[in-house]
């Protein structure tokens, strides 16, 4: 789950894109019918918007 998480990243012919990235990745981890809105959303704020970790 961890590598395909890191995986996801959006951008445009300008370069990365932060916010786009967080969204995109808040969705995936919504596709679990357990996940907690606060725990999403701590791991957000955290690793949402890094492109390399």
């Amino acid at each position: 789950m961890y590598k395909s998480f890191m995986s996801i990243r959006k951008k445009n012919k300008h370069g990365f894109l932060p916010n786009h990235t967080a969204d995109a990745r808040k969705k995936k981890l919504n596709e679990c019918p357990a996940a907690d809105t606060g725990t999403v959303n701590k791991i957000i704020s955290s690793f949402g918007r890094l492109k390399n970790f």
